[in-house]
């Protein structure tokens, strides 16, 4: 391969790398926020580095247990509202993207697996190697924000426990 090749190919893959941070940082300025209960957690993920796992409540409508969702890889959509008193949204409809009603304002997008569980791709969050003690399970109370932009590929932002943010709540507990 000659050098203005390899040139040429290592300058094409910075670029696209810069404009896949870019647009990450776009759809955390610009998408809609929201808070999702999360309840239990495993931050073992021997092959992803510190990540604590978690499995997100979206209430009681987000369901794959009707028949057809079960184990589809079929698109899948949850139209969340966030609840006035808490902040918390749950889900207000789940079920086909294709067939997401027009009132559904905000949705994430994801896909029915894993023995019915709707999975977005939002389930885990890195945590430095200091805070692997502090949290090893995801706590009691714990919530994530997520980045909803329109086509509905959520984004995790943050995580909170018992409204700290998960790197202040390993410092308030080391």
């Amino acid at each position: 391969m000659s050098m203005g090749v390899k040139r040429a190919a290592m300058c094409a893959s910075f670029l696209l790398m810069l404009i896949w941070i870019g647009q990450q940082y776009y759809v955390r300025a610009t998408a809609p926020q929201i808070l999702l209960a999360v309840q239990g957690g495993d931050p073992r993920d021997l092959l992803s580095g510190h990540y604590i796992r978690y499995q997100v409540d979206y209430g009681n409508r987000a369901r794959c247990e009707r028949k057809g969702h079960r184990g589809s890889s079929q698109n899948q959509c949850v139209c969340l509202r966030s609840d006035p008193k808490t902040g918390i949204a749950e889900a207000d409809w789940f079920g086909a993207c294709d067939s997401k009603p027009a009132d559904c304002e905000l949705s994430i997008r994801g896909v029915c697996r894993y023995g019915g569980m709707f999975i977005a791709n939002i389930e885990r969050y890195y945590i430095p190697e200091s805070c692997k003690g502090p949290l090893a399970v995801a706590p009691a109370n714990s919530r994530i924000e997520v980045a909803v932009p329109e086509q509905g590929n959520a984004m995790v932002t943050n995580f909170y426990i018992e409204d700290k943010t998960a790197e202040q709540y390993c410092i308030d507990k080391q």
